[in-house]
């Protein structure tokens, strides 16, 4: 809100997604700090050090939460670890749980299945303090679908304008200069081809200049 009462744009130019993409990676740094704690106070020092590191190194949360940061993906792995923090506890806040639990599904709606590991810890007692908590976090998205939509659910994932469907797959062909392409076919099972093709241009033009970045052409299966 405060970029954009400074450079009052449309929201994408490049001060956007620069402040986007540092808070990003603070939350994902932030993350891999609540996760160190978390698991130190279960396993030794080296194993919790080597675990750290292989989420941080050797998982998609390297490109996610450096290269790539205007996506979701580490705010949402923030938001999970952040969750698990407060499940963990010995003292557990089941509203602040809930929190973390709205928040789960405020950036990602799937990542919601997390919940699933309430089922054993939950108390009947605090159940109504869980869905508050969750209820005041998810309540942002709520109120910006009624202003957008002019109702308080209009999730895109499962009104039929997004998704996934298994009947109706696509093929890519991702085109990396200068002659290699790398295809994936999905027709019942997925086939990943490394190939030479010299019948796409070494560039294609993106307003008006010609750019050597991966192009991706999508046609659907037959």
């Amino acid at each position: 809100m405060w970029t954009n009462r400074i450079v009052r744009s449309s929201g994408f130019e490049f001060p956007y997604q620069l402040v986007v993409g540092l808070t990003t990676v603070l939350y994902c740094l932030f993350a891999l700090i609540l996760l160190y704690r978390l698991l130190n106070t279960y396993f030794s020092v080296e194993t919790t050090l080597a675990s750290i590191i292989g989420v941080a190194g050797a998982t998609n949360l390297f490109f996610y939460g450096s290269l790539d940061a205007i996506n979701s993906h580490a705010v949402s792995f923030f938001a999970s670890v952040l969750f698990l923090t407060f499940l963990f506890q010995k003292s557990k806040n089941w509203f602040l749980i809930g929190c973390s639990l709205g928040l789960i599904a405020l950036i990602r709606p799937q990542d919601i299945i997390l919940g699933l590991l309430i089922l054993s810890y939950l108390p009947k007692k605090k159940i109504h303090l869980l869905l508050l908590g969750a209820l005041l976090a998810f309540l942002p998205q709520l109120i910006a679908w009624q202003l957008l939509n002019g109702k308080f659910w209009s999730s895109p994932y499962l009104g039929g304008k997004e998704g996934f469907n298994f009947y109706n797959l696509t093929s890519s062909v991702y085109y990396f200069p200068p002659e290699r392409t790398f295809s994936l076919d999905a027709n019942r099972s997925f086939r990943i081809c490394w190939t030479l093709d010299e019948t796409y241009p070494h560039s294609v033009k993106i307003n008006g200049n010609n750019s050597h970045y991966p192009t991706v052409y999508n046609r659907k299966l037959e």
